[in-house]
């Protein structure tokens, strides 16, 4: 009788699953680059699926906990199935965002008008060819690249999060399009850069410099500054991450877990501090 390891056996699907997940996202990353407008409404009609099939595990839940009544949560339903079928009729082409368009959609500006505006004014629209270096691993950050178009790669070790035991640095490789952001983390935590940035196709970023960001912080010192919301942007995502992994919320959908952190706050610790918090 064969001596199986189910640890092997779990690392050898891991990584199977791992490499399927990075060519799919290579994939949707050059269709994008090819067909921009039919990439964003594919991806755009599947995040409106994936919303309101949350919202009807939303409805079964609340039903079961007896929070809502046959006759409401059938309503309910009804609700979410004629926006389901609405969906077939969803515009085949959507057109792309411009450089503007993303840069007032950063999670943490809070679509406030002067922050925009200042961004808007700091911020340079850079231009990468195929093969180009954005980034460097062990470079010191120099500011934000928010990915307009194109598609890069991403090679290096895992961030380092911080904490007393030090980790293993797990190397990665992955791929990133249009609208994501790279080098928040390091800007604030002044860290050099984790990941080597390459371009698998001609790529243009919006580039946000480190000393833009920090006179921008500067300027909006109101609470909640915009540090502060960068900083809870970047605490939430990586939350949501954990959270998913962590076996006590396994039962939990992206969308519970998201609602979960929608009310979490930072607080403001001294380093090496001791205490005790309440988990709200």
């Amino acid at each position: 009788m064969l001596d199986i390891n189910p640890h092997f056996v779990l690392q050898k699907l891991t990584d199977i699953l791992e490499g399927n997940r990075q060519q799919a996202v290579k994939e949707i990353g050059l269709l994008q680059r090819d067909y921009p407008e039919t990439a964003i409404s594919v991806k755009t009609r599947h995040a409106i699926r994936a919303v309101l099939n949350s919202d009807r595990d939303a409805i079964h839940a609340l039903m079961s906990e007896g929070l809502l009544d046959d006759i409401e949560a059938s309503k309910l339903e009804k609700m979410i199935e004629i926006k389901m079928k609405k969906l077939t009729k969803f515009p085949p082409t959507i057109q792309a965002p411009t450089a503007e368009e993303l840069l007032q959609s950063l999670p943490w500006l809070n679509q406030d008008s002067n922050q925009v505006q200042f961004m808007k004014k700091v911020a340079k629209l850079l231009f990468f060819d195929f093969g180009d270096t954005i980034i460097e691993e062990h470079d010191d950050p120099q500011g934000i690249h928010l990915i307009v178009s194109g598609m890069v790669k991403m090679t290096g070790g895992s961030p380092d999060l911080g904490g007393n035991s030090p980790r293993e640095k797990t190397r990665l490789t992955d791929y990133r399009g249009c609208g994501e952001i790279l080098g928040v983390l390091n800007c604030l935590t002044l860290q050099p850069m984790e990941m080597t940035v390459t371009c698998e196709t001609s790529t243009q970023t919006c580039f946000i410099a480190i000393d833009s960001l920090f006179e921008a912080f500067d300027v909006f010192p109101e609470f909640p500054s915009l540090e502060y919301s960068i900083w809870r942007s970047l605490a939430v995502k990586i939350s949501t991450s954990i959270f998913i992994e962590h076996i006590n919320y396994q039962g939990w959908s992206y969308h519970r877990i998201c609602c979960h952190l929608a009310r979490a706050y930072l607080v403001s610790v001294e380093v090496n501090s001791t205490g005790h918090s309440k988990n709200n």
